[in-house]
């Protein structure tokens, strides 16, 4: 029988993790399973299980590649501000807006409640995200003049997720949430522009 060669090999895992990526946003971890997405992923159960040496590989891999695409647009976001504290109000804005279309409330939280078999490599993606998106809004506040310092940033971001995980018991709008984040960070917002 001839070996897979490499870019078939590698194709098959980019669709795969594509693929387990898009189960794991829509249905949590439970719906990320082999059966799910090895038909998603145009394979066969023996393809996807030639392509990935266990199941929490294709799944670690797939939490990772969801952790970034969330942070990548939360960063893409402040990157488009004119300036730094427009940058932070855009960064949380996105957060939000991204974290609450999530089932499970945003990558972070939806990793969170990952347990039972399996679920390492989901924690330690939210554990990746959850470093990575504290350094970075660290990073936004030093930009406006706060002091470097991670409890800050870390308060901010623990009140995102708060009004994230509290809209299933008592909705707001976006616009509520972002006053209310103002409010108790005594920071101004940027002036709504056009």
């Amino acid at each position: 029988m001839p070996v897979p060669t490499p870019q078939p090999r590698l194709a098959r895992r980019e669709r795969a993790i594509r693929a387990a990526a898009r189960l794991l946003e829509h249905g949590g971890p439970t719906a990320c399973t082999a059966t799910s997405v090895a038909p998603a992923a145009a394979l066969s159960r023996r393809e996807l299980s030639q392509a990935f040496t266990h199941a929490e590989e294709l799944l670690g891999l797939a939490a990772r590649r969801l952790a970034t695409q969330f942070l990548d647009r939360v960063e893409d976001a402040a990157a488009a501000a004119n300036d730094p504290l427009e940058a932070l109000w855009a960064a949380s804005e996105t957060y939000l807006r991204l974290a609450l279309r999530h089932p499970a409330g945003g990558p972070v939280a939806g990793f969170d409640a990952a347990t039972g078999p399996g679920s390492e490599p989901i924690a330690a993606a939210a554990v990746e995200l959850a470093m990575r998106t504290e350094r970075f809004f660290a990073n936004l506040m030093v930009a406006i003049g706060l002091p470097h310092d991670t409890t800050i940033a870390t308060a901010w971001l623990a009140t995102l997720d708060g009004f994230v995980l509290r809209q299933r018991r008592t909705p707001r709008s976006l616009e509520a949430m972002l006053d209310a984040l103002a409010r108790a960070f005594t920071l101004p917002q940027p002036a709504a522009t056009g």
